[in-house]
């Protein structure tokens, strides 16, 4: 396990559900096992969709939202 160190600033990594081709091409060139590091970066994104549309569904259940 390698922890790669990189400090990389403060960048939108999605916009708009868009990834940002730039900060990704950033990160794979900084990274050891880019390949892995990508399919790291998408399962997390991933979860954060899924927590946001929990989220969303728990608030309109309780009338938080429309």
């Amino acid at each position: 396990m390698f922890e790669e160190g990189v400090l990389i600033p403060h960048m939108r990594i999605r916009s708009e559900g868009n990834l940002n081709d730039d900060v990704l091409s950033i990160i794979q060139a900084n990274s050891r096992n880019p390949v892995e590091v990508m399919g790291d970066i998408r399962s997390l994104l991933s979860c954060n969709d899924a927590g946001v549309r929990a989220l969303q569904i728990c608030l309109m259940s309780l009338n938080l939202i429309p």
